[in-house]
């Protein structure tokens, strides 16, 4: 099944279509119903959008049947149209990561960015290195807010103070060029990808891991 049909041309920076690893969300629903390949098998925007594109592959193959049984249910093209474009957003949107670190007895509506939007930002910062080409991104709490979550009860509240950024960690895996000089090329890169972060979102990157995984040929 596909959600309009796949396209191999390289994804657009700006391009909402493609996830953090530079594939489509078409062609991950085109291999929804079959086994993970062997990037799905570790890539973790995969993963997750497999994971989501999965609840909307089994209400589909639902309403499939029921069109079978009675065609007066089959919806029209602009009905489909309409769901399909809230399950891209939805896949797109991916996890949500606080931007704040959690705070003992704070109440109010947590702020969040979503994985895709940190994802995005990472290969663009990194694309705009010479030399540098992003494959594949996924970000987590770093170990200092996950300690934290577990906030005490109501009767050990401190008085609420300022939020302090979220603290994030990235593994990153790149392409580089056949000339590179990869330790300086790495630091640069870590020292853009910090900046950019704590500029256009607001957390810090306390922790950037960066594997090379290929020489760029091209």
């Amino acid at each position: 099944m596909a959600l309009t049909g796949t396209t191999s041309t390289p994804p657009s920076q700006t391009d909402p279509n493609w996830l953090g690893c530079g594939r489509s969300i078409d062609e991950v629903w085109a291999r929804v119903d079959l086994p993970p390949d062997p990037h799905e098998q570790t890539c973790p925007d995969c993963q997750a959008a497999r994971h989501d594109l999965g609840d909307l592959a089994t209400a589909t193959r639902g309403v499939v049947a029921a069109d079978k049984a009675d065609p007066a249910l089959r919806l029209n093209s602009g009905a489909i149209t309409g769901i399909l474009e809230i399950a891209r957003a939805e896949v797109r949107r991916g996890r949500r990561i606080p931007m704040e670190q959690p705070r003992p007895g704070a109440a109010g509506d947590e702020l969040t960015v979503s994985e895709q939007t940190l994802a995005n930002l990472i290969r663009r910062t990194s694309d705009e290195i010479d030399g540098v080409e992003a494959r594949r991104s996924a970000v987590a709490l770093s170990r200092h807010d996950l300690l934290n979550e577990g906030a005490p009860g109501p009767e050990t509240r401190q008085p609420e103070t300022l939020a302090a950024p979220a603290e994030i960690t990235v593994d990153l895996r790149i392409s580089v060029a056949p000339n590179a000089a990869i330790p300086a090329l790495a630091h640069l890169l870590r020292e853009r990808l910090r900046t950019a972060i704590d500029l256009e979102v607001g957390i810090t990157a306390t922790v950037i891991n960066i594997t090379v995984e290929d020489i760029n040929h091209v």
